[in-house]
């Protein structure tokens, strides 16, 4: 592509702002922006701290993913081309770069490398902070850059969108020097985010397939109560036909869908203290592959009289098969004694699913069933709810009035320093408990190990772990799937 204008264009419009008669309007309008943002004459874009950049790379984990053959395409396209292929997220931050190796050193001079920030606001005019701002195909050459130390440099960026729900995750570009003829990088930029993109669907129909492949799994365990399950995107994947008639605020429940899209970058332990409480009167699960959110499952507590048959639950569950049945039958065996139960199994296992039954067969089974995040705990958080000064604490001392069972999630997240007030917490709701709290913990890491290692109170560890349940990963009982 011929630049529409010369330097001596652009020296007049940084000088007077005198606007060329010849300079394509969406340069011109960058011009203006990058001015009013106070961009200077930069010789390179500014650079990220290395934890930034991890931070990013996290966080984009689905379009690097996405771009993994993209890249490699690339590298074998682009080497020895003078042209090189550069990945970036949503803020303009390059995470990956790909192709000809003499240009991504001429290109680390100007930043435009792995760390780079390209955003408009950062560095001015450019393909990649202009297609990031205009949401379309953008191709700057030479002297349409706003920074003239990146005059040097043609770039063509086209945006990458998110199949699941359109979001803009970020841009995929073709850079390369003055001195080098290419023709045809808006085209090879635009075919190789359709490429990312299809890959991306790729994926997320993978994903939800897998979603209900659990939900099968785990179908006996979801007839108690009103479940709904939602994808990344927040869309429905599955709920029972009572949900919606039962769900008191439907406003909550579409302003939680509204953000759950923003927030399954992070790890499951953010997303659940993010969303905790969003929906009143129904119980939140993150749903995991790995360290991966891949969904979000909401039940709505209800209360209802004892069950004639307390275990009829756990017995339904125990029907799964042999290795099921072998631990549903201890967890019955528990239900009805008067100590605190760990359970312990990695993501996914349905540990959330097994407390609850294990809680409806208890003696406590017409009280509630209050779930405590240990991750979210804190030493001054601990130091207010023992002097009953938060809503955590008017929650636990209505526990203690009526009885029911509370459920630390992940008692091994607990910071050292907050675990001895932990301690005392669980002390003092005990003490003050009218009638029986059925004390129930889960956690995805073996919690004795965090105490022989030093991490994990000892004293807190059999408090909790009075009796322990472990469940077996999926994989080791594959004949227990539940048949579509």
């Amino acid at each position: 592509m011929v630049t529409s204008i010369t330097k001596s264009d652009w020296e007049a419009f940084m000088a007077v702002g005198r606007v060329p008669l010849s300079v394509r309007e969406l340069v011109l309008q960058s011009w203006q922006r990058s001015a009013r943002s106070g961009v200077t004459s930069l010789k390179s874009a500014p650079k990220v701290g290395e934890s930034e950049l991890l931070a990013g790379r996290r966080d984009a984990r689905r379009l690097r993913l996405g771009a993994r053959a993209a890249l490699q395409k690339a590298g074998y396209l682009l080497n020895h081309s003078g042209n090189m292929l550069l990945l970036c997220n949503d803020k303009g931050v390059v995470l990956d770069v790909a192709g000809d190796e003499a240009t991504q050193a001429r290109g680390r001079e100007n930043h435009l490398h792995v760390g780079g920030r390209w955003c408009e606001s950062a560095i001015g005019t450019n393909a990649i902070g202009t297609a990031i701002h205009l949401r379309r195909p953008t191709q700057i050459s030479s002297v349409e850059h706003y920074c003239e130390e990146i005059h040097r440099w043609n770039c063509a960026a086209t945006p990458i969108t998110d199949p699941a729900d359109g979001r803009l995750l970020g841009v995929v570009d073709i850079s390369w020097p003055n001195d080098v003829e290419q023709m045809n990088a808006a085209a090879l930029s635009a075919t190789l985010a359709l490429q990312i993109e299809s890959d991306l669907g790729r994926h997320y129909a993978m994903e939800r397939a897998r979603l209900v492949e659990r939900l099968h799994m785990q179908r006996p365990r979801l007839s108690s109560d009103p479940v709904l399950v939602l994808d990344r995107a927040g869309r429905d994947l599955f709920a029972t036909e009572d949900f919606r008639r039962l769900c008191a605020d439907p406003e909550a429940l579409n302003s939680l869908r509204a953000r759950i899209p923003d927030l399954m970058e992070q790890v499951p332990e953010v997303i659940a203290e993010e969303l905790s409480g969003a929906l009143p009167g129904a119980d939140l699960e993150v749903i995991a592959e790995g360290e991966d959110a891949v969904g979000v499952m909401l039940s709505l507590r209800r209360t209802r009289p004892v069950p004639v048959n307390p275990g009829a639950e756990l017995d339904r569950i125990a029907r799964i098969g042999p290795v099921t049945f072998e631990l549903c039958s201890q967890a019955q065996r528990l239900a009805g004694a008067h100590i605190p139960i760990l359970i312990e199994g990695e993501t996914g296992t349905g540990k959330t699913f097994l407390a609850q039954a294990i809680h409806r067969a208890s003696p406590q089974a017409s009280g509630r069933f209050e779930m405590l995040n240990c991750s979210t705990l804190t030493h001054e958080g601990l130091r207010e709810d023992l002097a009953r000064e938060t809503r955590r604490s008017a929650m636990l001392e209505q526990l203690a009035e009526s009885g029911g069972a509370l459920c630390l999630d992940r008692p091994g997240a607990t910071p050292s320093e907050a675990q001895k007030l932990l301690l005392s917490l669980l002390e003092q709701v005990s003490a003050r408990a009218r009638t029986g709290i059925k004390l129930l913990s889960l956690s995805s890491t073996p919690l004795y190990e965090a105490m022989e290692e030093g991490r994990f109170r000892g004293d807190l560890y059999y408090r909790l772990a009075g009796a322990r349940l472990v469940i077996p990963p999926l994989r080791t009982r594959r004949q227990e799937i539940i048949p579509r």
